[in-house]
């Protein structure tokens, strides 16, 4: 049944690239970053820059992860109901393969941005960066491990969730 359904961004994508050089003048970015965000968004790159439009500060890079603007971690909260730190790094984007030792480098800026647009207390938000803190220290303990077996009681030993905003 799916076979049929394009992609979230597949529809007008054909036009979406044909912006692109426009979009790369108006805020600055090199083909790189261009063809980052159209391969990772398609024709929803234009949703990306609205909220640069919006904010100029959101067509920036992320200061610890700069293959990645600010926009694409509103975005994961606005457009794909990220709600968890760790849905943004490891789901949304891909900051948690992509960048080292699991983003933490960007983790701070990006439980800022995040904070806001999810209503979080600043005791929230400190749960949230702990939590992802203790997770990819985790992951990072697990890899070191033998087995599958070894690896997964690591992994067993940090909780999943943070308990949601009631």
């Amino acid at each position: 049944m799916t076979a049929n359904v394009p992609l979230v961004g597949a529809v007008g994508y054909p036009g979406a690239r044909e912006h692109t050089t426009a979009l790369a003048a108006r805020y600055g970015w090199d083909a790189w970053r261009i063809s980052h965000l159209l391969h990772r968004y398609g024709a929803e790159i234009s949703e990306i820059t609205r909220l640069c439009t919006d904010d100029p500060s959101m067509a920036q890079p992320l200061t610890g992860a700069t293959a990645y603007i600010r926009a694409e971690i509103a975005f994961a909260v606005g457009h794909e109901g990220a709600l968890h730190l760790d849905d943004v790094l490891a789901r949304r984007t891909r900051i948690v393969y992509e960048e080292p030792q699991q983003g933490l480098a960007a983790l701070d800026e990006i439980a800022d941005l995040v904070a806001p647009l999810l209503g979080w207390s600043e005791d929230q938000k400190a749960a949230e960066v702990r939590a992802y803190r203790e997770r990819a220290r985790a992951e990072s303990e697990a890899i070191q491990q033998p087995d599958d077996h070894a690896a997964a009681e690591v992994r067993a030993r940090v909780d999943d969730h943070v308990p949601m905003i009631s």
